[in-house]
């Protein structure tokens, strides 16, 4: 009897726990098909099925996963279809009203998104109160899928990610930051700190007698965010950056000395349309003509000292008709979107670009035989429409031109245009 009792009593404890635990999943259905005058209007179409699912068993113990696979068709390659599987998430995670903690793949970011936003292996603890919150985390970049990534800080990266290399570039990196709640308006004042270490030297021992460099460098990034008034919402930040890049020829090494600054409003409208405004101005340090034959530095002169363009750890280009990267680059993105209906949105933008020295730039076919002193690089105007008429299903119709200005920039006026599709389910 009183095995058959403890045996009931085990049975009744098991299945309490298990309807403790909740299991939800779903996935992504995307599609998205663009062409370009810059790539002779070859059409370029992705269609991604991505799925995910989510294990919560107590506040402080979750865990979650998502992967799925990409289908890629770019009409002006060599080999038009590219199949790319993803996995974007495994990891653990758990939350309390003082800390937080996360440990596997996932994607991490600062907290206002100024200095980072990428994918890693790795783990993130956070620590909040009413008054404060702190963050830390730690994480590597090698077993992420190459496709997956937004990691390209120097010529060995660009050349491996496009030489068919399976896996991204192999750094370590480390950051804390924090948010004082302490300005009006429900304002904060933020610092954070990143450090990143390329393992390419590790995984590749002869890459310094057969390549360019490698790039070990850390971040201090500073920042003001809240809100002035009822409407209007700001946030303001600056980066330095330092580091060292080790040279192939005659173990040269050159010091990295840049900067960076920003500052976004956002004003939404309470009246006929909603409409919304977004400013963004950024600038960020360059390197000139003598210092870097090309941005990605695969032409760096190795008898200067001081390298001055700003190399930001992950990839957060700017534009639409030409993807550019935010080194040697001085711009201002105004946006205005209006909602006429509750499943319809239109937005106009406007972007003007500079650079910030006479040097090489991102993308934009500007050489030194052909750049003038002239920093103003041309004016960027997108519309886009919007239409969600369900909560799980988007649609997107987007076009953009690029008026270059022609004594800096080649190939004249260039348009995009694209259309793109989620489902959710």
């Amino acid at each position: 009897m009183k095995k058959l009792l403890i045996i009931a009593t085990a049975f009744s404890l098991f299945t309490g726990s298990l309807s403790a635990v909740d299991f939800d999943w779903g996935g992504v259905l995307q599609n998205s098909t663009d062409g370009s005058s810059i790539n002779d209007l070859h059409v370029t179409e992705v269609v991604s099925l991505s799925l995910w699912g989510e294990l919560q068993v107590s506040p402080m113990l979750n865990f979650k996963a998502s992967g799925g696979y990409r289908f890629k068709y770019d009409g002006s390659a060599d080999e038009p279809v590219d199949h790319i599987p993803e996995f974007g998430a495994l990891y653990g995670y758990g939350s309390n009203s003082l800390i937080n903690w996360k440990a596997g793949r996932f994607s991490i970011s600062d907290m206002n998104k100024n200095l980072f936003s990428t994918l890693w292996d790795g783990a993130q603890f956070g620590l909040r109160t009413d008054k404060f919150r702190i963050e830390s985390g730690i994480g590597f970049t090698r077993l992420i899928f190459n496709d997956n990534s937004n990691i390209q800080m120097t010529a060995l990266d660009v050349e491996l990610a496009g030489s068919g290399n399976f896996l991204a570039s192999p750094r370590m990196a480390e950051y804390v930051e924090a948010a004082f709640y302490i300005l009006p308006g429900d304002g904060a004042l933020t610092a954070a700190f990143l450090a990143q270490q390329d393992f390419r030297g590790i995984f590749s021992p002869d890459i310094l007698t057969t390549g360019d460099g490698l790039l070990h460098s850390f971040y201090l990034n500073v920042g003001l965010k809240g809100r002035i008034g009822s409407m209007l919402f700001y946030n303001l930040y600056g980066t330095g950056e330092a580091g060292i890049y080790n040279m192939a020829e005659d173990d040269a090494s050159l010091t990295l000395l840049a900067g960076a600054a920003g500052l976004k409003l956002t004003l939404p409208l309470n009246v006929f349309l909603k409409p919304l405004i977004t400013t963004d101005l950024f600038y960020a340090s360059g390197g000139t003509w003598e210092e870097r034959g090309d941005y990605e530095g695969s032409d760096i002169d190795p008898a200067g000292d001081t390298l001055n363009r700003y190399t930001s750890f992950s990839m957060n280009n700017v534009g639409y008709v030409y993807s550019i990267g935010r080194g040697n680059l001085f711009y201002g993105d105004v946006k205005v979107a209006i909602t006429p209906l509750s499943f319809l949105s239109v937005s106009l933008g406007s972007l003007t670009l500079f650079r910030s020295v006479d040097g090489p730039v991102s993308a934009l076919p500007v050489t030194e035989a052909n750049a003038s002193s002239s920093l103003f690089l041309g004016e960027e105007i997108t519309l886009a429409v919007n239409i969600k008429p369900l909560s799980d299903l988007g649609f997107q119709v987007k076009g953009g031109v690029f008026i270059p200005n022609e004594n800096v920039v080649d190939n004249g006026v260039q348009y995009k245009f694209g259309g793109y599709f989620s489902l959710s389910f």
